[in-house]
């Protein structure tokens, strides 16, 4: 997986494109108040199609529905909700 490192952190890039339409409604009642999206590997359309996603959805629309126009759409890319749902083997101490 490639890496990106500078003065403001580290990304480490999968070779999916993450998305988190229907999680959005629960990171900002769980207080996240910033949401970044990354677009160095994708291109300029889709990109102001996320955006347009994540207003409609913090809107109020639905989430679910967004979500399965948005993976019609862009049926070419390999979307996913990431690690969300993924148990890990790490511990916190």
């Amino acid at each position: 997986m490639p890496v990106y490192e500078d003065d403001k952190g580290t990304c480490i890039y999968t070779p999916y494109v993450q998305e988190s339409f229907e999680e959005l409604n629960i990171l900002i009642d769980s207080g996240v108040n910033n949401f970044i999206i990354e677009r160095s590997f994708v291109d300029i359309e889709m990109i102001c199609d996320a955006i347009r996603a994540y207003r409609d959805i913090e809107s109020g629309k639905d989430a679910k529905l967004i979500k399965e126009a948005f993976y019609q759409k862009y049926d070419n890319y390999p979307l996913s909700s990431g690690y969300m749902y993924q148990k890990t083997t790490l511990v916190k101490v």
